[in-house]
């Protein structure tokens, strides 16, 4: 499943090599269990277990998202902009 903008050409072409998983880090928040960052990619983790990649995701938009007072209605705004596949 691929998000808005960027179809699939945007994932496949920063899509992370099999192997090691991405280090994630444990949020609170009603929603999301964990979230990851490497260049240009960021793993949201959810509770029940779906984890998604988001794409294009620059240092500064990952250190915004963190930062957010609702890490949910954050993620809401970044379906809209960023590029996503679910992964699990």
């Amino acid at each position: 499943m691929v998000g808005v903008k960027g179809g699939t050409e945007g994932a496949a072409k920063f899509s992370r090599k099999e192997g090691k998983p991405m280090q994630r880090e444990a949020v609170s928040s009603s929603r999301i269990r964990s979230i990851g960052w490497e260049p240009e990619m960021m793993e949201v983790e959810f509770h029940d277990g779906a984890v998604y990649q988001y794409f294009c995701v620059t240092n500064t938009d990952y250190a915004t998202f963190m930062s957010a007072p609702s890490l949910g209605s954050e993620l809401s705004r970044f379906d809209k902009v960023h590029p996503y596949r679910r992964v699990r």
